[in-house]
């Protein structure tokens, strides 16, 4: 995800992927400005624009199932947040179904520690029962097919909360740990996939790079006036479906009347 401010990053993550990425074929750029495009021969852009804080986030499922049609034609697909940087060698080209990164801050952590979404009304509900292992949302992927699968049902997963009013309590990280709960990634790779930049104790391989929040999660008026109206979107569809329904069984009714 390269939407706004964030696309600043796009030029060093790049650099760190072509040098420890391997077999990589392309880096696809999810963002409003074309222009990304330019920045290295691998990248293609992906239109997706930006919206408030914590709609980059959340609908990032939205946006690759978006572009499904392009995305299957490839292998392997990697998730990775934009504000990363590799450091050390990379080989996902292996994978048979989908890999998981144990998130760095709760290895080890007891079960009822975990911040999985506990709200029972959440589809992205995950029961500390159901699983042992809290997994990170930046970095993620597995076989083209079975992870555009998988982005799918969580995309409708967060669908069906926005429509309820509910934001899943990690967002898309949440959506990430419900199904890795239902479908035990094939592949578990440790926290140094995703290490902060400023935790000490461990030899990263992919570094979250620290940053200002604020900053790079600015909109404009109108990116923030779009996203106070998006999560009421399904619930008008719904109450305009219904209420044409309504409409076209009165008509049948009348019609039928008249004809006797």
């Amino acid at each position: 995800m390269a939407t706004g401010r964030y696309a600043s990053f796009v030029p060093a993550f790049i650099e760190s992927a072509r040098e420890h990425v391997s077999d990589l074929h392309r880096v696809f750029a999810l963002g409003e400005d074309p222009d990304v495009g330019r920045v290295s021969p691998l990248i293609e852009w992906l239109p997706w624009g930006h919206l408030p804080w914590p709609y980059p986030t959340l609908l990032r499922y939205h946006a690759i199932t978006a572009h499904r049609g392009r995305l299957e034609a490839v292998d392997h697909l990697v998730h990775m947040d934009v504000d990363m940087r590799i450091e050390q060698r990379c080989d996902f080209s292996q994978v048979d179904g989908l890999f998981a990164v144990e998130h760095p801050w709760f290895v080890g952590a007891d079960p009822g520690d975990l911040p999985y979404e506990r709200r029972a009304a959440s589809k992205t509900y995950c029961s500390p029962t159901e699983s042992s292992q809290y997994f990170c949302g930046g970095v993620q992927g597995g076989t083209s097919r079975s992870y555009l699968d998988a982005c799918l049902q969580m995309s409708r997963w967060i669908d069906a909360d926005l429509a309820n009013g509910l934001v899943p309590v990690w967002h898309d990280e949440s959506a990430w740990n419900r199904w890795c709960s239902e479908h035990s990634p094939e592949l578990i790779l440790p926290h140094t996939y995703c290490w902060p930049e400023t935790k000490v104790g461990a030899t990263p391989i992919i570094v979250a790079l620290d940053k200002n929040h604020g900053y790079f999660r600015a909109t404009s008026t109108w990116q923030a006036a779009v996203a106070r109206v998006r999560p009421h979107v399904a619930v008008v569809r719904r109450f305009v479906e219904r209420s044409a329904r309504r409409v076209l069984r009165r008509l049948s009714i009348s019609l039928t009347r008249r004809r006797t």
